[in-house]
């Protein structure tokens, strides 16, 4: 009996490895670079940081909408660039109004 269930053995090796097959890693993004002295890593800058400083700086008390209307941009893009500038110490959220810091 034994020789006959062999071949279903080795069939159902032979499909789990076509079922589950071994994924490649996933590319990495280059990390950010620690400032010398610290451990901490300093988030990078993205394209629409500059923009959004230099708009808060001229009309501080914005809303994140009115600046993303400014900006011609939707609100949701600028949460991360608004979290990375406080990160920072560049800006200044206080409620729903960004002031510079």
């Amino acid at each position: 009996m034994s020789i006959l269930l062999w071949p279903l053995r080795a069939a159902a090796g032979v499909i789990r490895s076509v079922i589950k097959p071994r994924s490649a890693p996933a590319p990495s993004r280059p990390a950010a670079k620690a400032t010398p002295g610290s451990s901490a890593p300093v988030p990078r800058a993205g394209k629409h940081d500059a923009a959004l400083t230099d708009l808060i700086t001229r009309r501080p008390g914005l809303t994140v909408a009115q600046a993303a209307s400014e900006l011609d941009l939707q609100a949701t893009s600028l949460y991360p660039v608004i979290r990375r500038l406080q990160t920072r110490g560049t800006l200044d959220k206080r409620g729903r109004e960004l002031h510079p810091a």
